[in-house]
């Protein structure tokens, strides 16, 4: 009788602690800078702008695989796409440009300030 009561405990146990919820800033904290909306002062293409694309673009826009022959894991890639505005155009998803990210919600309202403003700023490889 001790043994299944102690069996019944340990399963009870088991099954409990694999099932909880967690805050995604606290298990990704790299997730908290990027929600904290740092839209003031310069922004930085290696501190701001790849952030983004590496989390939402480089799945389909890398040099291994460049959809619609755009490439968005160097500087001249992006730079390039930048100076077209085909880069704010897709992902503002304005008329005439595909919406990017694909088949995905639109980037969050921080993230799209964060790419026009530095495109506005003439996309500098900063």
């Amino acid at each position: 009788m001790l043994m299944k009561t102690f069996f019944t405990l340990l399963a009870a146990t088991a099954l409990l602690s694999g099932c909880y919820y967690d805050k995604a800033e606290e298990v990704y904290p790299q997730l908290l800078l990027n929600n904290s909306c740092d839209t003031a002062g310069t922004i930085s293409y290696s501190r701001h702008v790849t952030v983004v694309l590496q989390n939402h673009c480089l799945s389909c826009h890398s040099t291994a695989s460049p959809s619609g022959n755009v490439t968005l894991d160097t500087y001249a890639g992006v730079q390039a796409v930048a100076a077209s505005g085909q880069l704010v155009g897709a992902v503002e998803h304005q008329a005439g440009f595909s919406q990017m990210p694909s088949n995905n919600p639109q980037l969050q309202p921080c993230q799209l300030t964060q790419i026009r403003k530095w495109v506005q700023a003439g996309a500098p490889n900063n």
